[in-house]
């Protein structure tokens, strides 16, 4: 990705879980290196081998509270109509092209 950000800390969250790997926290020296690093890591799905790695932001318990109640939402509406494509932008669940409500 053209950097490579110095890591001050760095360790895994969640219990031991054969299921599936546990979420690694990094933090980074540099908040301006973390802002760059975000926006590359959605070029992670081009290589495979990193293809199921996801970058996520640093939330306050407040934004991860709405963010849960966001993703039942939207999983709810995924149920309901599986031949319509539900994803999350701008605080907002939408559908293909055209934002549905929140309070549907």
């Amino acid at each position: 990705f053209g950097e490579k950000p110095h890591v001050s800390f760095c360790e895994r969250l969640g219990r031991k879980n054969t299921d599936r790997p546990r979420p690694i926290k990094v933090c980074l020296t540099n908040g301006d290196a973390a802002v760059r690093l975000r926006k590359c890591g959605k070029r992670l799905r081009d290589i495979p081998a990193t293809r199921r790695v996801f970058v996520a932001p640093d939330l306050t318990h407040e934004e991860r509270e709405e963010r849960k109640k966001l993703v039942e939402l939207m999983k709810a509406r995924k149920t309901a109509n599986p031949e319509h494509h539900f994803y999350i932008s701008r605080g907002e669940v939408w559908c293909d092209q055209s934002p549905t409500t929140r309070n549907q």
